[in-house]
Parts: structure tokens; sequence; C-alpha cells
């Protein structure tokens, strides 16, 4: 039996004009539609919010994804928290 060790990456974001980012240190992909974008990153929880957002290009083997569309915010929280939680778990934090 091979034990895993899990290794720590860098994570970076690159963004231009607010149009495009290029994210690497994505471990998953939790949500995504063309308003919100939420994922699961070596530095935590991060949820890009926007319009027309689209995502480019997907390799989570090499932790990268890129975005296009209009960007809007960048919001980080430190794990996915209540993010499996129905509604009722949301209201009563």
């Amino acid at each position: 039996m091979e034990d895993k060790i899990k290794v720590r990456q860098h994570h970076k974001v690159i963004m231009i004009d607010r149009e495009q980012m290029e994210i690497v240190g994505v471990e998953d992909v939790i949500s995504f539609d063309d308003e919100q974008i939420v994922m699961e990153t070596t530095r935590g929880i991060l949820r890009l919010t926007g319009t027309d957002l689209h995502i480019k290009h997907l390799d989570l083997a090499a932790t990268k994804l890129d975005v296009e569309g209009l960007i809007s915010i960048l919001e980080y929280t430190e794990s996915r928290g209540l993010q499996g939680k129905g509604i009722i778990g949301r209201l009563f934090r």
C-alpha cells in the first residue's frame, strides 16, 4: 500500500482587467453558475462573484482554473463551514 501525503501547494491568483482570472491551487469546484463560482483552494474556500462568469479551463490534477467574465468580488473563508448544510443550518449559525 502506498501512503498518500497531501503536500500543500502554493496558491496564486492572477487577474487581468477584472475580466480574466487564473487560479492555481484549486482542489475542488463546489458550485458554479454565471454569477458565482465557489471553489476549495489550498488556502480556503474562494468565492468569485460577478456577471457572465465562465470556467474557461479546469484541470484539478494541475490544480488550475481559468475564469472569464466580469469579476466583482473575491471572498475567502477558511473552510466549507456551513456550505454543506441546508437553509436551516445557515439560518441558525
